[in-house]
C-alpha cells in the first residue's frame, strides 16, 4: 500500500483575522492542515492543536489578516505583452505620442514598434492618430499602437503590408476596431512570439501576489498559454490559483494541474465606450453611432450549448449589449457572467436576477472613464457603474482589474468604489455619488463574490474547508478613512498556508 503523506499543520495566533465580510467575522487564530483551513477561533484552542501536532504557533502580533484578493477578470498574456511595448498613456497629443514612439524606436531597434495605452480623449481636438501620422516615424518598420481599451488600434503602411490587410477603402486611415483590431493584434502576436513567455509569466504572477492577489480569472487564454501554465504548475512555479476562460475558436484540452482550472468561455458581445463601439440603445453624444454588436443572441446560445456545461462570460459594456447577453442566458442553466456591465438601465436589474447572472466589473474604470459624460450624456451617466444599487437588489457583484487595461492593484479598485472618483472624476462623482460602497462591501466584492464568479467556494473566505489563502496588511481596512485607503500595503501573502510574498524591510 502507498504511504500516507504526512500532514503539514500550520498554526497562526494573536492576529486580527477577518475570515469573512458577509457577515463580518473576526477571530484571533487559524489552523491549517495541508493548506486547508482546519480551525478558526481563539488562541487557546489553536495552541492546543499546535501542541498536539508538535508544531510551534506563529505569532501574528496583532497584525491584520484578510482572505486573499480575487481578481475575477484579467488578461495575463496582455500584461506580459506590454513588457516589450512603449507606454503611450501619458501622451496628450498626437505630436507627443509620435515623439515617444520615435524615442522608443531609437532605443529598442525592434522588428515591430508596438505601443499601448493611447487615449484620444486626452488630445485637445480628440482626433485619432492615423496611418499617415505613424508613417512619419517609419515607413520601413511596422508600427501598431493599441488604444487603452484594447478594442481599437492604429497601424502604419508597413504594418498593413505585412499583415496582408485588404480594405475596400483606398483612403484607409490605419484605424481598426473590434474584429478587425483583434484579427490584426493576434496575427502580430504570432509574428512576434517570445521565447521568454514562461519567465515573463512567472514575473507577472510574482507581482500579483505582491499586491495581495491569490486567485485570478484569466480571460481569453489561448491553448498555447494554457500549455505553458500547466507546465509551470507541474513544476510548482505558479504562486496563484488560475481559473481559465478560453476563446470559442480555440478550445482547450483539460490537463491535470493543482493550480489551474478551466472554467468557461469568454465572448465579446460589444466593444468599449472609448472607441464608441460599446453597443447602446441610443446613439452616443459625440458620434453618430450606437456602437457595434460583435455576436448575437443565437450565436451565444449555440456556443453555450456546445460547451458541455462551461460557464459563459459575456463582455457587455453597453445597455443594449447587456440585454443581448441576458436574453441568451434566459435559456441557459447555471450561473453565467456578465463582464463589465458598465451601463445598466434600472429595468434590467430584474432580468439580471431572473437569469441568475453575476456581474464582474472593474471599479477603477470609475476613475479612468473621466470622459464618460461626453460619450453618453448626463441622463445615462447616472446608470454607470451602479454598484450600490446592484448590491441593494441582491445582485452578486465581483470586482476585477481587466489588466492590462485597468489598474491591477485591488487597493486602487477599492479606493475607486468607495470614493467614486470624487477627486479624479468629479463629474461622474456628482451624478453617481449615491452608488459609493462601504469598505465592507468593497472587500466582499474582491473576495466572496469573486469566489462565486469563479465557481469555487474554497476561495474568498477563511472558513473551515477553504484554502489557506490570505494576506497580512499594514492596517485594518475597516478602520480606514477614504483618504487613507491608498496607504494600505500588503506585508505578506500566503497561498495554501505557504508564504509566497513578503515585503522587504
Amino acid at each position: 500500500m502507498p504511504k500516507k503523506k504526512n500532514k503539514k499543520t500550520l498554526c497562526f495566533i494573536n492576529g486580527n483575522i477577518y475570515v469573512s465580510f458577509d457577515p463580518v467575522k473576526k477571530v484571533n487564530a487559524i489552523v491549517l492542515t495541508n493548506g486547508i483551513v482546519k480551525y478558526i477561533g481563539n488562541n487557546k484552542k489553536a495552541i492546543e492543536m499546535a501542541k498536539k501536532d508538535n508544531i510551534e504557533a506563529i505569532d501574528l502580533k496583532k497584525q491584520v489578516v484578510i482572505p486573499g484578493f480575487i481578481d475575477s477578470h484579467m488578461h495575463l498574456d496582455g500584461i506580459i505583452d506590454f513588457f516589450e511595448r512603449v507606454n503611450l498613456s501619458n501622451a496628450k497629443s498626437v505630436k507627443q505620442m509620435l515623439k515617444t514612439l520615435n524615442k522608443f524606436q531609437k532605443i529598442k531597434k525592434n522588428k515591430w514598434i508596438m505601443g499601448y495605452g493611447f487615449d484620444q480623449e486626452k488630445f485637445k481636438n480628440k482626433k485619432w492618430p492615423t496611418c499617415k501620422d505613424l508613417d512619419k516615424i517609419s515607413r520601413q518598420t511596422p508600427i501598431f499602437i493599441c488604444r487603452i481599451c484594447m478594442h481599437a488600434g492604429v497601424m502604419n503602411t508597413k504594418a498593413k503590408e505585412l499583415l496582408g490587410l485588404k480594405t475596400e477603402n483606398k483612403n484607409f486611415d490605419g484605424i481598426v476596431k473590434e474584429k478587425s483590431f483583434f484579427d490584426a493584434y493576434n496575427k502580430i502576436k504570432q509574428l512576434n512570439a517570445s521565447k521568454k513567455v514562461d519567465i515573463q509569466m512567472i514575473s507577472v504572477m510574482n507581482h500579483l501576489v505582491s499586491i495581495g492577489i491569490t486567485s485570478i480569472g484569466y480571460m481569453n487564454c489561448s491553448s498555447n498559454m494554457y500549455q505553458i501554465l500547466v507546465s509551470l504548475s507541474n513544476k510548482k512555479k505558479i504562486p496563484v490559483r488560475i481559473y481559465v476562460y478560453q476563446n470559442p475558436d480555440d478550445l482547450l484540452i483539460k490537463k491535470d494541474s493543482s493550480k489551474i482550472q478551466i472554467n468557461g468561455i469568454k465572448l465579446f458581445v460589444d466593444g468599449s465606450f472609448g472607441a464608441n463601439t460599446a453597443f447602446l440603445y441610443k446613439k452616443y453624444e459625440d458620434k453618430n453611432t450606437r456602437g457595434i454588436l460583435n455576436i448575437n443572441e443565437d450565436e451565444i446560445k449555440d456556443i453555450a450549448n456546445k460547451s458541455k456545461g462551461l460557464q459563459m462570460a459575456c463582455h457587455a459594456i453597453g445597455d443594449k449589449a447587456l440585454d443581448v447577453a441576458l436574453s441568451a442566458y434566459s435559456t441557459l442553466d447555471g450561473l453565467h457572467r456578465i463582464e463589465h456591465a458598465s451601463l445598466i438601465k434600472r429595468g434590467q436589474i430584474k432580468k439580471i436576477k431572473k437569469t441568475n447572472s453575476i456581474i464582474v466589473s472593474q471599479p477603477y474604470f470609475i476613475i479612468s472613464d473621466y470622459w464618460l459624460k461626453d460619450k453618453i450624456g448626463i441622463k445615462r451617466i447616472k446608470n454607470a457603474y451602479i454598484y450600490k444599487t446592484l448590491l441593494r437588489n441582491s445582485v452578486p457583484l465581483a470586482f476585477s482589474s481587466d489588466a492590462p487595461i485597468g489598474n491591477l492593484n485591488p487597493i486602487e479598485g477599492i479606493y475607486a468604489s468607495i470614493t467614486r472618483g470624487k477627486i479624479e472624476n468629479p463629474v461622474l462623482y456628482k451624478y453617481t455619488k449615491k452608488e459609493a460602497l462601504t469598505m465592507k462591501d468593497a472587500l466582499k466584492c474582491y473576495t466572496e463574490y469573486g469566489s462565486l464568479a469563479l465557481k469555487d467556494p474554497r476561495i474568498g473566505k477563511l472558513k473551515v474547508g477553504c484554502y489557506g489563502d490570505f494576506i497580512i496588511l499594514n492596517k485594518d481596512p475597516l478602520k480606514c478613512l477614504p483618504r487613507e485607503i491608498r496607504n494600505i500595503k500588503v506585508l505578506k501573502t500566503y497561498v495554501d498556508g505557504k508564504c509566497v510574498y513578503k515585503t522587504v524591510t
